[in-house]
């Protein structure tokens, strides 16, 4: 060629598509190329079902557009029901929340000192819940572990 070739392209060559390389082999296969397939594996033209099933055709088109619809209003009918479970499962979630609201304002004024009311029942606890018996176990536990480590030291 002779020419020398600059590290830049411009737009213009960028659009342009490369000349093809008579000496390259091209990567896309030609058509005459294409293996044929062989005859063993060709499916015969009797193991092909017949589309109207040996109905006559305006029957063959009724049938089909009778289980069209019949499959459109399936899903219409799964659609629905499923938006009925939803309304259903919506309601029971509101009805408990009322039960448990209910039941909290029941009890409002039994408490001292600014507690809340809980339902055994709903938390599964056998027996009730006593004003700061957790903190009182977490202090014990402290005591226990600062006794082990100074006995250890000496």
């Amino acid at each position: 060629d002779g020419t020398i070739q600059h590290a830049m392209t411009t737009r213009r060559q960028a659009r342009t598509s490369p000349t093809p390389d008579p000496n390259f082999p091209s990567s896309s296969p030609a058509p005459s190329s294409i293996p044929s397939i062989h005859g063993f594996f060709h499916v015969p033209d009797s193991a092909l079902p017949d589309r109207d099933y040996g109905l006559p055709a305006n029957e063959a088109d009724d049938t089909r557009r009778l289980l069209l619809l019949y499959c459109q209003k399936q899903e219409q009918v799964v659609r629905e029901s499923e938006q009925m479970l939803e309304g259903l499962l919506k309601a029971d979630r509101m009805r408990k929340d009322v039960w448990r609201w209910c039941k909290t304002e029941g009890h409002l004024g039994e408490m001292s000192d600014g507690e809340d009311w809980y339902d055994m029942e709903e938390w599964n606890l056998s027996a009730p819940l006593q004003k700061g018996k957790e903190e009182e176990e977490v202090e014990d536990e402290g005591r226990v572990k600062g006794r082990r480590r100074r006995g250890a030291q000496h």
